[in-house]
């Protein structure tokens, strides 16, 4: 069965767990959104984001498997500890050029991730053919679980190495 998604309130996502699928966006008087903000066995398929939001805390959207896209909000300063993990369905994430700071393991377990793109300007990090970088390219920092390699003639996923403890990387 394919859900069609519905507009959710902060006050109701708390409590949702009926099955239906949800869009949500996140009040302007919220300027972090942190573990435990939101009842696990929601459907969550898209999440809209004012420019306030400064800090993303740790396993903010763990599990949420029916998200494809996420574009995060200018502004926000710092990504937690594994707040992606386990969004099976995630395609791609831009990272805006605001970020001054992420934890590790930010997109671990996505396997479905095909794209980390960072907006120009960012002071810390970039992204080369969709695979996150430290800004100086010196340090891989996430090769995203979806993405075939280049050198496997297509044949498979890449096998995931870095210098770092950045999820997607063994």
């Amino acid at each position: 069965t394919t859900l069609t998604p519905v507009q959710i309130t902060i006050e109701d996502v708390q409590t949702a767990s009926d099955g239906k699928a949800y869009k949500f966006e996140i009040p302007s008087y919220q300027t972090k959104i942190y573990k435990g903000m939101f009842n696990w066995r929601i459907h969550l398929t898209s999440i809209k984001f004012h420019n306030g939001i400064k800090e993303i805390g740790d396993y903010f959207f763990m599990d949420y498997n029916m998200i494809q896209s996420i574009q995060l909000p200018k502004g926000l300063l710092n990504i937690g500890y594994a707040p992606f993990e386990k969004c099976s369905s995630l395609i791609s994430i831009t990272i805006p050029s605001s970020v001054q700071s992420m934890d590790t393991h930010p997109f671990a377990n996505c396997t479905s991730l095909q794209e980390i793109l960072v907006e120009e300007g960012n002071a810390k990090y970039t992204s080369v053919n969709g695979v996150l970088y430290s800004l100086d390219k010196k340090k891989l920092l996430s090769y995203p679980s979806g993405k075939e390699d280049p050198h496997a003639g297509g044949a498979g996923r890449r096998q995931q190495r870095c210098s770092g403890n950045y999820g997607g990387c063994q």
